[in-house]
Order: structure tokens, then sequence, then C-alpha cells
């Protein structure tokens, strides 16, 4: 099967950093980002709560999830439907949320 809906949905963590694939240092002109970037710009050194509903298979063999989240940004939460690579989130039991840290938790 190359599609498999979930059903109800199932509560996961979503890393952030391991989704956009930023590495701290990296990327073109990384040293001369304005401290108002810094202080503004979303953080993605964190977990987020979100919600799986489907798991997909890509061309390349690779599962990915289908997952709505939001990302909290300077103006409010930002949420978000999208294809999330299985190694960018993990189960969450359901009474955790945004801020708390589970056990496992980073």
């Amino acid at each position: 099967m190359l599609a498999r809906r979930i059903s109800p949905p199932r509560p996961v963590w979503i890393d952030l950093d391991a989704l956009v694939s930023y590495k701290r240092g990296r990327g073109p002109g990384a040293d001369k980002v304005p401290m108002v970037v810094h202080a503004h710009g979303v953080e993605l050194d964190r977990l987020v709560a979100g919600m799986q509903l489907a798991w997909l298979r890509s061309d390349r063999g690779q599962w990915l999830g289908v997952v709505t989240f939001s990302v909290p940004t300077a103006v409010g939460d930002l949420s978000v439907q999208q294809l999330v690579p299985s190694t960018a989130f993990r189960p969450r039991r359901p009474e955790t949320k945004r801020g708390e840290v589970g056990p496992g938790a980073s």
C-alpha cells in the first residue's frame, strides 16, 4: 500500500530544524544575518505539536507523513498542512502540547 489514512489522526512532535534541514552557520550569508532576523525570525530549534493524518510513500521509497501543525511567528501562529519526512517527526502523548516537554523530547 502506497498511502494510508490514520483515523483518528495521531498526535506527533515535529522537529522544525529537521524539517527544513537547517543547520546553524550554513547557507549563503549565514554569518551576515541581521540582528532583527535573529530576534524576530521563526525559531527552528524547537518541537511543535501536530497531528498526523496519513502516510504516503514517495517514488523514492521514503515514507512521508501528512501532518498539520502551527508554526509560531512574531505575528501569531501560522497553520500548515504538509508532507513531513518520517525523520522529522515522532509520536507524542495526546496530553502534551507546545511548550511542554514530554519524555524523550529535547
